[in-house]
């Protein structure tokens, strides 16, 4: 398992200062970086409020803030049974908070009563965008609140987006349903503010390019122009030296496939299965769930677990990020059994590493201090490497139970051939469907993914399949709701919704190469897996026409910003929630890049304001308390 040292870190974090690429993670851990250093050396508390304490935990570790001498952390307000009413008047305190009425209302609170010797404010976006300085309320009302003279500075900093990994950030938003419903609306003026702050984190003036038929991307647009254009046109004016990158705005509506498919790469089936939120995955109330016991008595924080990529996959070369889960960073990509093989040989090397030979030597030779100092170095690596290893190994089971209990494998190939195959008819994609139903016990929810893809491949329902649907639903209401879906999600992306201008979803055919897997070297999976892998998001397709210069001005006209041709780099944003799928996609996209010497320095980055499994984006197009 890689190390990381401070220096290496500030190496890493002064290659960032000066190169800025664009990385979602660096650009967060940068400026909290730089709010910990700039306080001077020596013990400090970090104050955050319930949206940065959020993004924080996603890419800093406990061990990293105390490396940073960071001894007391706290929210704004508490969690519920926490208590804040301990003084630490020898700390200072550097606060990281949204530029909101409520979190400022917390801290002017806390500044009435202060726990701390000294506070330095930071920001994580532009406060009060488009008004003067001294007419910012939220800044007059903290300074009249600032009785005792603590606050000792105020700052602007930009991390304003939850890193999810560095190619991929989010806004933690549930749901991008108020999209499509109200113009004037919370979830687009927090993307506004969002977007604005990647921009700027990484010293980004942009190319705004967007969906000229959809109204979400066009509002959105709109917005955000008014903000980089005229509110505050001097902050977002930079120069980089790779050029203006593109920040391209599509629809949902446009691929409404992806999110209903079955995944096959690690981290997308995380999410799927047992579902990721904030990098934290719960397997609580899983059947056959191991957590780490204490004392012999189970605790439902034992059921949680971490999953950090960090800045990048580990290099043996470094810096690496010390808060990275080396095996998910460097494999979170992979394909399910390909994850299987590595994972094998990870415990083939702990098992090396950690037996009392390698350690020790002889068992009966005597043991000198040396030796035993050199045991208890290596020991939180073990540790540590150990409970990478079992992380890993329980989220392996919990994909085997489910794929066996719900017969995946059989489903995923309908789904894989009503996705990729233009020329298959009506007819034949009904009827595998009815076979697969006859044959296994099918868990409703894969059969209704079944029939929704079905409907939006035909742009119809089936009264066969709504009947099929019947009788395989839950209670009455899941059952009812489950009717109503195919209609719903035709009325919201079917291929009346769609730009039938650029976009050919379902007539495109899908090339049938051989693809290189080691599905085959793990049980219980199928020997020729290209039927599982078909599928591509329609994100690829777009991001070819982009580099190509192949984009239509009509289709994606550009809002503001410099017209770019061939753009160096490109930052997606999906209105209505995006997927680990297609983050996935991206990966593979940028590895393509790296490997044509004509592409070389290209990267593209993924963003939206929520990340979908199927259940989420269903609950987008239906809410359960409207459907």
């Amino acid at each position: 398992m890689a190390n990381t040292t401070r220096p290496q870190l500030d190496e890493m974090l002064s290659f960032f200062a000066e190169k800025k690429s664009l990385n979602a993670v660096l650009g967060v851990k940068y400026y909290i970086y730089r709010m910990l250093r700039e306080g001077g050396p020596g013990g400090k508390a970090l104050m955050l409020d319930e949206y940065t304490s959020k993004m924080v935990s996603m890419v800093f570790s406990q061990n990293e803030l105390l490396e940073a001498e960071v001894y007391d952390v706290s929210q704004i307000p508490p969690p519920p049974g926490v208590s804040m009413d301990t003084k630490h008047q020898h700390l200072r305190c550097v606060v990281f908070i949204r530029p909101t009425r409520q979190s400022v209302n917390r801290l002017m609170e806390q500044l009435e009563n202060p726990r701390y010797g000294a506070y330095d404010v930071h920001f994580s976006n532009i406060v009060e965008p488009g008004v003067k300085p001294k007419n910012k309320q939220l800044l007059v009302d903290l300074a009249r609140a600032d009785k005792h003279c603590l606050v000792q500075s105020v700052h602007e900093f930009f991390g304003d987006f939850y890193a999810a990994q560095d190619i991929l950030f989010t806004f933690g938003q549930d749901s991008d349903a108020q999209f499509y419903q109200d113009e004037k609306n919370g979830n687009q003026e927090r993307t506004v503010q969002g977007i604005s702050s990647f921009l700027l984190a990484h010293k980004r003036s942009a190319c705004v390019r967007y969906q000229e038929s959809s109204r979400a991307c066009s509002q959105l647009a709109s917005r955000l122009a008014d903000l980089m254009e005229d509110k505050e046109k001097s902050v977002h004016h930079h120069q980089n030296r790779a050029g203006t990158p593109v920040l391209l705005i599509y629809d949902r509506k446009e691929d409404p496939v992806t999110p209903l498919m079955t995944p096959w790469t690690y981290q997308s089936m995380l999410h799927e299965l047992i579902g990721i939120n904030q990098n934290t995955i719960d397997l609580s109330g899983l059947p056959g769930a191991k957590s780490g016991q204490r004392d012999g008595e189970e605790h439902p924080e034992d059921h949680m677990f971490v999953l950090c990529p960090g800045w990048g996959a580990p290099t043996e070369d470094g810096p690496n990020d010390p808060s990275q889960d080396d095996f998910y960073a460097a494999h979170m990509y992979s394909d399910f059994a390909q994850v299987g093989e590595h994972l094998a040989k990870e415990i083939e090397e702990y098992q090396s590493k950690t037996s009392a030979k390698n350690i020790i030597g002889n068992k009966d030779a005597e043991v000198s201090i040396e030796q035993l100092q050199e045991l208890a170095a290596k020991m939180p690596d073990i540790r540590r490497a150990s409970g990478i290893i079992s992380k890993h190994l329980n989220f392996l089971q919990q994909f085997k139970n489910q794929i066996d209990s719900r017969h995946i494998w059989e489903c995923s190939e309908i789904e894989q051939e009503m996705s990729a195959e233009p020329d298959l008819s009506a007819g034949d994609a009904r009827d595998s469907i009815l076979e697969y139903v006859s044959q296994q016990n099918v868990a409703a929810h894969d059969l209704l993914r079944l029939v929704l893809i079905w409907s939006l491949k035909y742009n119809q329902v089936d009264n066969k399949l709504l009947e099929l649907l019947e009788r395989h639903g839950g209670d009455d209401k899941e059952t009812e709701r489950m009717l109503r879906l195919p209609e719903r999600l035709l009325d919201f992306a079917g291929r009346d919704q769609r730009d039938s201008g650029w976009n050919d979803l379902f007539v495109r055919r899908s090339t049938k190469d051989k693809l290189k897997s080691m599905f085959k070297r793990l049980k219980d999976t199928p020997e020729d897996v290209s039927a599982f892998l078909r599928h591509k998001p329609l994100l690829t397709e777009l991001l070819d026409k982009t580099f190509n210069g192949a984009l239509s001005d009509e289709h994606f006209p550009v809002k503001c910003g410099e017209h770019v041709i061939h753009p160096k780099e490109v930052v997606v944003f999906i209105v209505g929630g995006a997927t680990y799928a297609e983050a996935a996609a991206v990966a593979q996209y940028n590895q393509k890049l790296e490997a044509e010497p004509k592409s070389s320095g290209c990267k593209v980055v993924l963003g939206s304001s929520c990340l979908h499994d199927s259940k989420s984006f269903l609950r987008m197009v239906c809410p359960e308390d409207t459907c």
